[in-house]
């Protein structure tokens, strides 16, 4: 197979597109292993969170199998079946998870400046009681994304700004899809994120409960930042 450098925008999309490409002229066929994320690195010249990004929206769409302790592989079937899958999934735009975060640096960072002034006790009672939620979650190894969405919908309702929290709701809509779920699953869900992203939580709420604008902007903006850091590591 002959794979080519790729150039920057929608970087894992190009690498689906060579790997459809490599499908349909039969340097790769089902039942192939792919080269090592290293590998596949260095031939298309880009990061190694790119050719992950790619490979978990492969997987997610069931074109590849990864083979605990032998690699990832085409998966076994039907040419044209795999040739759907990819066609389908080219096709469908799901959102890029960095260009998501990018949006909600943009959007977030407001929302949290304007809930710490007009936030009512209300709210702030309704944000901590679902912070205080968490930790419980996190000891019994649970899912707790549905609380932490909802805590920064609380924030984009105590900013009173329904165009921004229509912006916000968009992107959280978009965090459902099969890539952000792979991506989250394969590089952010790991040992101490959890507790370090519930702690950044606590921070932005206790800038907003002190009517502190600029404290709960740089925190939620800090909050994001980590979590784009832990997209591409």
């Amino acid at each position: 197979m002959s794979f080519q450098l790729i150039q920057s925008d929608k970087i894992y999309r190009k690498i689906v597109a060579q790997i459809e490409h490599s499908l349909k002229n039969g340097q790769l066929s089902p039942g192939d292993r792919l080269p090592s994320e290293r590998e596949l690195a260095s031939v298309f010249g880009v990061s190694r969170a790119s050719v992950r990004q790619a490979m978990a929206v492969l997987e997610a769409n069931r074109v590849v199998e990864t083979k605990h302790g032998q690699g990832t592989f085409i998966r076994e079937g039907s040419g044209n079946s795999l040739m759907e899958a990819l066609a389908k999934m080219l096709y469908r735009d799901e959102g890029d998870p960095l260009e998501i975060v990018e949006a909600r640096k943009v959007t977030e960072g407001a929302l949290a400046a304007f809930a710490a002034e007009r936030a009512t006790p209300q709210d702030i009672e309704d944000m901590r009681r679902i912070v205080d939620m968490i930790p419980a979650r996190i000891q019994a190894g649970q899912e707790h994304s549905d609380l932490t969405v909802h805590f920064h919908q609380l924030i984009a309702k105590a900013a009173r700004n329904s165009a921004l929290a229509s912006l916000l709701d968009q992107m959280l809509a978009m965090m459902n899809s099969q890539l952000w779920r792979k991506v989250k699953y394969a590089n952010i869900i790991s040992s101490g994120r959890a507790q370090r992203y519930h702690e950044a939580h606590i921070r932005i709420l206790n800038a907003i409960a002190s009517k502190d604008g600029e404290g709960a902007r740089k925190a939620m903006l800090d909050h994001l930042d980590e979590i784009e850091r832990d997209l591409v590591s």
